[in-house]
C-alpha cells in the first residue's frame, strides 16, 4: 500500500489555482476586477471546475427561460419523475415534439455509463439515454446543449465513411478546419424510429492527410454502420463522456502575489495550505511482487501539444520537492511498457515560479476526448495516448488510479479551482508504442 502526500501547495509563491488560458505575466499584482473575479468564483459565481445547478432541488428537468439563447447549456437532472429504465426525459420547448433537433448532453461528474440522446415518438421528447441500457441512476446531472443550426449537423455511419473505429465526416461545416472546435453526442435515432447502439467511448481528431475531421471509439471498438453522431463545432457543446465543462471567467487572476501567505491583500478566506495538486489516497500497487521492467532508470518526459506542456520531466518517486522540479509519477501505479498498467502522474495547478511546476497543469480542464498526451522514457521509447475522460473525484477516490483490464492508461492529477477540495482528472487510453 502507498500514501501518497498533497501536491499543490497555494503558499509562498507556490499554490494552484485557475482554470484558463496560461499568463502571460504571473508575477503582477492583482486588480480590483480581477480580484473581485477570484472572490466570486471562491462564492460559486461561477468557479472553473464548479458543476453548475447541479445541487439545485429545482432544475428537475431543463428548463427554457425568456432570456436563454438557444444555445446555452443548460443542467439537467434525473429524478423518479422523469425517468425510466435506461433513459431521462428533457423538457424543454426548443426540442420537445421536434425528432430532427439537434440534442448534445454529457455528464456533469463521474460517470460510469457511456451516453447518447434518443427521440421517443411516443412522448415526444427527447431523453438521454445509457448505451449499456443500466438504469440511469436517480440525481445524475447532465448538461444539456442546443447549438444554433449553423452550427450542427448529424452524422449518419455507412460502409463508404468507416474505416475500422473510425468514421470520417464529410460537410462544409467542418471540411478542412484543422482548428474547428468539434463536439459530438451520439444520436440513437435522427428523425425518430429505430436506431443502432454503439456502446463505447467516443473522441474527434482531425485527419491532416485527409482534411477531414473524424469521430472514433476511444476503446479502438469498430464502429457499427448505421450509428449516428450530432457533431457541432460550437464552443458550447462538449463530447459526450467529458464530465466537467470549464467556464470561462475570462484572463486568469496573477495568483502569486495574491495568494502569498502574509500578503496584506489576501482576504483571510484565501490563505490556503492545502496543495494544488490535490491529495492522493492509498493505492494498492500494481506491481506489487513483481519486477515492473524497463529501462533502470525510470524518469519520464511528458508532452501534452493542446496545452503546450512540453518536454516535462516525470519523476519516479513521491517526493514533494521532485514535484516543484516537474511532475511526478505515482510507482505503485505501473509503467507505461507494461500492459495494463494505468500511469498516475501528478502536477501542480500553479505550482513554484522558477520552476518545471509553474503553471504546469494550469490549463489540464481544457482537454477534450481524442487530444494527445505522450510519455517518453529514459531510453527514447515514445507512447501516445489519446484523451477518454475528464472528471472530478474526491480527495479519497482511488478509482480512477487501478488498473483497468483489458486497457493501458494514463491518469493525469491536478487540484480543483478555487477551493483545493477535490482532484481534477484527465484519463488517455495508449494507443500507439514506439521504439
Amino acid at each position: 500500500m502507498l500514501l501518497f502526500v498533497p501536491a499543490c501547495d497555494s503558499v509562498l509563491g507556490g499554490g494552484d489555482e485557475a482554470a484558463n488560458p496560461r499568463p502571460s505575466k504571473p508575477n503582477a499584482t492583482v486588480s480590483d476586477d480581477k480580484r473581485e473575479r477570484i472572490e466570486e468564483a471562491a462564492k460559486g459565481q461561477p468557479g472553473p471546475q464548479e458543476i453548475t445547478n447541479a445541487e439545485s432541488e429545482d432544475s428537475k428537468n431543463v428548463q427554457a427561460t425568456e432570456d436563454r439563447v438557444p444555445e446555452a447549456p443548460s443542467v439537467h437532472r434525473a429524478t423518479d419523475e422523469n425517468s425510466s429504465g435506461d433513459y431521462t426525459y428533457l423538457s424543454d420547448p426548443e426540442i420537445d415534439g421536434d425528432p430532427n433537433a439537434a440534442v448534445f448532453a454529457s455528464p456533469t461528474g463521474s460517470y460510469d455509463h457511456n451516453v447518447g440522446v434518443w427521440f421517443e415518438p411516443e412522448r415526444q421528447r427527447w431523453a438521454v439515454f445509457n448505451q449499456d441500457r443500466a438504469p440511469v441512476p436517480t440525481g445524475s446531472t447532465f448538461e444539456v446543449v442546443v447549438p444554433p443550426e449553423s452550427e450542427r449537423l448529424v452524422h449518419e455511419t455507412t460502409e463508404e465513411n468507416v474505416s475500422a473505429d473510425t468514421t470520417y465526416l464529410d460537410d462544409p461545416l467542418v471540411n478542412g478546419k484543422a482548428d474547428a472546435e468539434v463536439s459530438v453526442t451520439q444520436n440513437w435515432n435522427p428523425g425518430g424510429g429505430e436506431g443502432v447502439y454503439n456502446d463505447h467511448p467516443v473522441g474527434v481528431r482531425y485527419d491532416d492527410d485527409r482534411e477531414r475531421w473524424a469521430v472514433y471509439n476511444g476503446d479502438r471498438a469498430g464502429m457499427p454502420e448505421g450509428a449516428a453522431f450530432n457533431v457541432t463545432v460550437s464552443e458550447q457543446a462538449r463530447t459526450t463522456g467529458g464530465d466537467v465543462a470549464t467556464t470561462d471567467i475570462g484572463e486568469p487572476p496573477e495568483y502569486r502575489d495574491f495568494y502569498s501567505e502574509g500578503n496584506p491583500q489576501t482576504p483571510e478566506q484565501f490563505v490556503s495550505t492545502d496543495s494544488s495538486a490535490g491529495a492522493i489516497p492509498v493505492v494498492t500497487p500494481f506491481n506489487f511482487g513483481r519486477d515492473p521492467g524497463g529501462p533502470e532508470d525510470k524518469t519520464l518526459s511528458l508532452d501534452i501539444p493542446k496545452i503546450d506542456v512540453e518536454g516535462i520531466p516525470v519523476f519516479d518517486t513521491v517526493s514533494e520537492e521532485k514535484l516543484r522540479d516537474g511532475t511526478v509519477h505515482i510507482p505503485a501505479t505501473g509503467y507505461p511498457w507494461q500492459d495494463g498498467a494505468n500511469v498516475f502522474i501528478a502536477g501542480h495547478r500553479l505550482g513554484f515560479e522558477g520552476t518545471p511546476s509553474y503553471y504546469v497543469f494550469f490549463r489540464l480542464d481544457e482537454l477534450q476526448q481524442g487530444d494527445e498526451i505522450r510519455l517518453t522514457n529514459a531510453v527514447g521509447n515514445e507512447f501516445l495516448y489519446r484523451v477518454t475522460k475528464r472528471t472530478v473525484v474526491g480527495p479519497n477516490d482511488v478509482e480512477v488510479m487501478n488498473a483497468v483490464e483489458g486497457k493501458s492508461l494514463i491518469t493525469l492529477q491536478t487540484c480543483t479551482l478555487p477551493d483545493y477540495e477535490d482532484r481534477l482528472i484527465v484519463q488517455g487510453e495508449l494507443v500507439e508504442e514506439q521504439a
